[in-house]
């Protein structure tokens, strides 16, 4: 009671109880409000994900033209040529185990067959960066075969010349892997861009891959081949895209045929 009737009717007592109460609260507040976010920050990446699927699904790379011409004889009856169909669709997902410590690295996704993924898609960052192929999935996870796995093949090609290679990791480090089969007549510059190419089936082209370090002497007498810079951090992945080729099965069936 005392100390109420101190605050309470002496002016420059009540203004430092003011002002120390404001502060006080404002520093609750503030720490409050820290304590919230980060225990919905999962959900509102969830979220953000999801936005960013439905975006990256609207991407024009992701479909195709129609070819709607048709022809009679000597006739020929085309449709608006501005017609164009899905190729790829765009799904997000979390990690939930990553290993880069072995030969035969994996990624297991929370998300399977209950999600339309399936075996066979191309995985990727946020930044459209390559991280593996998924090779198996059940209704609620999905596991993934990285591209530091010396199982792991893909096909490649230059961003600049569109030269076409073969991705493949030695199992040395997780930063880098090699870029090979290339013809000895490329013009390979450190630095330059590797994507993934138009040559496959599971995977979409203009992925990256990373960029030239430089060349390894493989005593070839047509073809060289050249150490590269991964761009995806293999260390941090927390969530990821999985893309899928709608036509993939279509292309598949013809050579197996």
């Amino acid at each position: 009671m005392s100390i109420f009737f101190i605050i309470r009717y002496n002016d420059p007592e009540f203004e430092y109880f003011t002002s120390a109460y404001n502060t006080t609260s404002v520093y609750i507040y503030e720490k409050f409000y820290v304590l919230t976010h980060i225990f919905t920050l999962k959900h509102r990446n969830q979220d953000l994900l999801s936005e960013n699927a439905q975006l990256k699904n609207n991407l024009k790379d992701n479909f195709i033209k129609i070819d709607t011409s048709t022809y009679y004889s000597i006739a020929k009856f085309k449709k608006d040529s501005l017609e164009i169909i899905r190729k790829f669709k765009v799904y997000a997902a979390e990690v939930v185990e990553n290993t880069t410590q072995f030969q035969n690295n994996f990624i297991i996704l929370e998300k399977g067959t209950d999600n339309h993924i399936d075996k066979d898609m191309a995985v990727v960052t946020k930044g459209n960066c390559l991280v593996g192929i998924t090779i198996k999935s059940n209704s609620k996870y999905t596991k993934v075969m990285t591209l530091l796995n010396v199982d792991c093949k893909v096909s490649a090609m230059l961003k600049k010349s569109k030269e076409s290679g073969n991705i493949e990791w030695d199992g040395a480090s997780t930063d880098f892997v090699l870029f090979r089969n290339v013809s000895k007549n490329a013009l390979v510059k450190e630095g330059d861009t590797v994507l993934t190419s138009n040559y496959s089936a599971n995977f979409p082209p203009n992925v990256i891959i990373g960029t030239i370090v430089s060349e390894i002497d493989e005593h070839s007498p047509s073809l060289k081949s050249f150490k590269v810079k991964l761009a995806t951090d293999f260390s941090n992945l927390n969530y990821v895209y999985i893309i899928e080729n709608l036509r993939a099965l279509l292309q598949k069936e013809l050579n197996e045929n």
